[in-house]
């Protein structure tokens, strides 16, 4: 769960989450996202992320 610190112009030191996941079609997608302010919010974000993918059900097909 890699998550990355950097700092703003003006001195604040901020979070961002930055992983790769695989989609309902297979195919590896990378995701980031800023703006944190802490290394556990971060963290979260990605855990959460990755959960709702991985509940995602795929394509639904109903009778005709």
């Amino acid at each position: 769960m890699p998550t990355y610190k950097y700092t703003l112009k003006n001195g604040k030191t901020m979070w961002y989450a930055a992983f790769n996941y695989t989609d309902w079609t297979g195919q590896n997608k990378h995701n980031c996202k800023r703006g944190f302010k802490t290394q556990r919010e971060a963290k979260e974000y990605e855990r959460s992320f990755l959960d709702q993918e991985k509940n995602t059900s795929d394509i639904l097909f109903l009778p005709s």
